[in-house]
């Protein structure tokens, strides 16, 4: 990709994938295709794990903390409004428990820091074909942060909540292996658990945000609840609000 200085002319060059298969949110996804996608996330953290060049990454212009604590509020009422009648009963408290707790979830972040994709869902990821196992699209919310978000947001909210109780620790396994595989080391499964607890607050994050700010359809009301109902359950089956005080 390349553009011009004054932003009116630019050159995107997109790569063909026409015959893989794109996940579906809504529907959730078998665990043979999780385990690729937690090992494809693996590849991507593993390249920048805790990469001292950080500047290297400024161009990423993550939107900044302070202004998704001003937004939040907002986010969450329209959330509400929008979604309480179709959600569980329990997710709403989860997330009230979230925005109130914003601020302490942000300064008990872990200190290790890789490129993450920040929005790493089914909808997002292709599946198949003749380029690689898990094609990654829509980057826009790349950021240069903990790498459990990555983690925790996607096994919370692109698996059933039965699935995910039943498989979650043998794909934080592949993670973990994945990552020791290629070049990190000193991370072991019990700091993966420790920091994807903090992680999984990703899900309300992105959700609340995600409604906040997109376009309205029958799919994406539909998606936007899933989202919600399976972080939620994913926040309260590992005792998560516990970290927020």
């Amino acid at each position: 990709a390349d553009i011009s200085d004054s932003g009116e002319a630019f050159v995107l060059v997109l790569e063909d994938i026409r015959d893989a298969t794109q996940g579906d949110q809504i529907r959730g996804c078998a665990i043979e295709d999780a385990a690729a996608a937690i090992h494809n996330l693996a590849l991507l953290h593993a390249s920048t794990w805790d990469d001292q060049g950080i500047s290297e990454y400024a161009w990423c212009a993550p939107t900044e903390p302070d202004t998704i604590a001003m937004i939040l509020p907002m986010a969450l009422s329209a959330f509400r409004d929008r979604f309480g009648a179709i959600i569980s009963e329990g997710t709403g408290p989860v997330f009230e428990r979230f925005v109130a707790g914003f601020d302490r979830w942000r300064e008990l972040e872990p200190a290790t820091r890789a490129a993450v994709h920040g929005d790493y869902r089914l909808d997002n990821l292709l599946f198949g074909g003749s380029a690689r196992p898990v094609t990654v699209v829509d980057w826009q919310t790349v950021d240069f942060a903990s790498p459990a978000r990555d983690v925790g947001y996607f096994l919370g909210n692109s698996l059933a909540a039965a699935d995910r109780r039943e498989h979650e620790q043998a794909l934080l396994e592949v993670y973990v292996d994945t990552l020791c595989a290629n070049g990190v080391t000193g991370y072991d499964i019990d700091r993966c658990l420790a920091e994807t607890r903090l992680g999984m607050f990703q899900g309300p994050l992105v959700t609340m945000v995600g409604a906040f700010v997109a376009s309205r359809s029958s799919r994406s009301e539909a998606m936007f609840a899933v989202m919600a109902d399976r972080a939620a359950a994913q926040i309260l089956d590992h005792d998560a609000l516990d970290l927020l005080g």
